[in-house]
């Protein structure tokens, strides 16, 4: 008995790379940014031994960087769902 190739499904370990890859891309930017947090605190506290004026440069360059990640996912957002006009 032969079988054909086109009614043939893909084994399981396929499946679960698969899903595996999709659940890691959709949770890269989360744990990016929890890691990045992290490491700007330890940054700030390491900063702050050094001098206490050093630390307020990191905290600035922190918040610029949040303001730039906020306005990019927005207009990426925007892009990807347009506003209906009614």
């Amino acid at each position: 008995m032969q079988y054909s190739q086109q009614n043939r499904e893909p084994n399981g370990c396929i499946q679960t790379l698969v899903i595996s890859r999709l659940i890691l891309a959709m949770l890269m930017i989360p744990m990016a940014l929890i890691i990045g947090a992290i490491a700007a605190i330890i940054l700030t506290f390491y900063a702050l031994t050094i001098h206490p004026l050093l630390s307020l440069a990191v905290i600035g360059v922190c918040a610029a960087l949040i303001v730039g990640l906020a306005k990019w996912e927005a207009r990426r957002v925007a892009k990807q769902y347009p506003k209906d006009e009614d």
